[in-house]
């Protein structure tokens, strides 16, 4: 779930998750710094569940009552004046004017100026026509009721619901930079991301270090790490 969002604190690489098996038969499942998997890099293992049980439930803590409020209503006002808002209109003016070019088409073709050529101007614009209005289909704008039902229907969730915990680290999380003895939680926040600095970690489960056979279900993907 952490994926392309954990990094490491100490090299600023992303971490990965990866899969073994301990000599004794025991699997695992934790994330790792792709330059200590090179041994260019000193960080930890952790438990996969761990780290994103604390992540989880340092998101939970913000989804107060009254900041559930908060976040509906600034959502659906950044909804109002976003860009795709901004598109939306600028696709309304489009469909306007393509409305106004075949409505004239239709004019000439009947008054029988050069019927061939104008039938295939108008079927073009009618084409043009249809995409647009396809494109603006596409535009969704929430409503305040609409983002504080979701937020409700997200807090009632169990808490161990796989799509609750994915829900809230999509929404809340930009970024994770974790230490050995705790992390840095960059939160979603408008414009500009906002930083949770020092967030303690209990012991990180390691004990399984070293006893890990070859990894499984390694991801390959590698992105920069987000500016702090």
């Amino acid at each position: 779930m952490l994926t392309t969002k954990l990094f490491c604190g100490h090299c600023k690489e992303m971490m990965v998750g990866y899969g073994g098996t301990s000599k004794t038969g025991r699997q695992y499942h934790y994330y790792m710094c792709k330059n200590a998997r090179r041994k260019k890099c000193g960080k930890k293992i952790v438990s996969k569940s761990y780290i994103e049980d604390r992540v989880v439930n340092e998101c939970l803590k913000m989804l107060t009552e009254e900041k559930i409020r908060f976040i509906a209503k600034k959502v659906a006002e950044e909804c109002t004046k976003s860009p795709d808002n901004l598109t939306a209109k600028a696709l309304k003016k489009a469909i306007r004017e393509a409305d106004t070019a075949i409505e004239n088409l239709w004019k000439a073709i009947e008054q029988g100026q050069a019927v061939e050529m104008l039938t295939d101007r108008l079927n073009k614009r009618m084409a043009e026509k249809a995409q647009l209005a396809i494109e603006e289909n596409k535009k969704i704008t929430l409503t305040e009721a609409q983002i504080l039902a979701f937020l409700d229907y997200v807090c009632e969730m169990p808490a161990d619901d796989v799509n609750k915990r994915r829900a809230i680290i999509n929404i809340f999380v930009h970024s994770i930079y974790l230490y050995d003895d705790h992390f840095t939680l960059i939160i979603n926040a408008s414009k500009k991301p906002l930083s949770i600095d020092n967030i303690p970690l209990d012991d990180i489960e390691t004990a399984f270090e070293g006893e890990t056979g070859a990894s499984e279900g390694c991801s390959s993907l590698s992105t920069p790490a987000p500016p702090l």
